[in-house]
């Protein structure tokens, strides 16, 4: 399931799975990009966050940051659309 959720995300912010998964933070809109995989994982999975955190090469404070930041980003008007349709391509 965390792969679908990936590969939604990545159609949507135009990134390859691989720039969602690099180690390292990259720009803002693939830090933000992963930020969404990890928060929509805790949200949709059953795993725990230092199992999403795990599949993403984190810690998982991380997890807690991004769906924090998400949650922010939920209220947004650019970016709502954008996780609106990430959800519909997960469905």
């Amino acid at each position: 399931m965390v792969q679908n959720i990936i590969k939604a995300v990545s159609e949507v912010w135009g990134l390859t799975t691989e720039q969602i998964l690099q180690p390292t933070r990259g720009k803002a809109n693939t830090t933000f990009a992963r930020h969404l995989c990890m928060a929509l994982a805790y949200r949709i999975t059953s795993l725990t966050m230092t199992q999403i955190a795990e599949a993403f090469r984190r810690d998982y404070t991380s997890v807690i940051y991004a769906i924090k930041k998400v949650d922010q980003a939920s209220n947004d008007k650019e970016l709502a659309p954008l996780i609106r349709e990430v959800l519909n391509k997960i469905k």
